[in-house]
């Protein structure tokens, strides 16, 4: 039995006669039962498998004449856990935005960079994206956006371009999904993406730029 995740093999394991696991034991004798019926003597074992992972067995047997049966092999994927997202950052082209205020603030589109990364089936990059709001807010009707990816288990998504708006204050969730239907989510830091310049207003429009012995108030 060979068990491996999306990393690769992890291990290869084969059953002794009494079902359990073992590292050591080459051949594994079950016990034979004949059919009263038919005569027919065969070697029956139920196995049980609950650790995650991508399955292959290979079942083989031979009697003690030295009879080979043909090999007969079963692939299977036991897959419990939703894809993990971390290492979160935020970026636009004057390099890491930091957090300010508990928000992160930018005039310029925000990069938003993190990995996903799912142990067992993998995941396919359609699956990856990212909604407006927090998780609970998602509806099932809701736009989705999808991310890129880069190198290895890396994605991003470019706020606001990539939500076709022009201005944008709010958190995104971060959504992946592996093959078997597990899907796990991260909620982003609030973004405020204002190209907005401030105004400058003053309540006196008088020349000051001549010398003056009064003094000035500004307001």
């Amino acid at each position: 039995i060979s068990r491996s995740d999306a990393e690769g093999e992890l291990e290869y394991v084969q059953i002794t006669g009494n079902g359990t696991s073992s590292y050591d034991v080459e051949t594994a004798i079950w016990d034979a039962l004949e059919d009263d019926e038919t005569g027919i003597i065969s070697a029956k074992r139920t196995l049980q498998f609950a650790e995650e992972g991508n399955y292959r067995i290979t079942f083989s047997g031979m009697d003690r004449a030295g009879n080979r049966a043909t090999q007969k092999e079963l692939c299977f994927t036991i897959d419990h856990t939703a894809p993990v997202i971390s290492g979160v950052t935020y970026a636009d082209s004057n390099g890491v935005i930091g957090e300010k205020y508990h928000n992160i603030y930018s005039s310029k589109a925000i990069v938003v960079e993190f990995d996903v990364k799912d142990m067992i089936t993998a995941v396919k990059e359609g699956d990856v994206y990212v909604t407006v709001g927090t998780a609970a807010e998602k509806t099932d009707d809701c736009p989705v956006y999808i991310a890129h990816k880069t190198l290895g288990n890396r994605y991003y998504v470019q706020i606001p371009t990539d939500l076709q708006v022009s201005e944008f204050e709010d958190v995104i969730t971060i959504w992946a999904k592996d093959a078997i239907g597990n899907e796990g989510n991260c909620l982003s830091g609030k973004m405020i993406y204002n190209t907005s310049k401030p105004v400058i207003r003053m309540s006196s429009d008088a020349d000051y730029s001549v010398w003056t012995k009064q003094n000035i108030t500004f307001d």
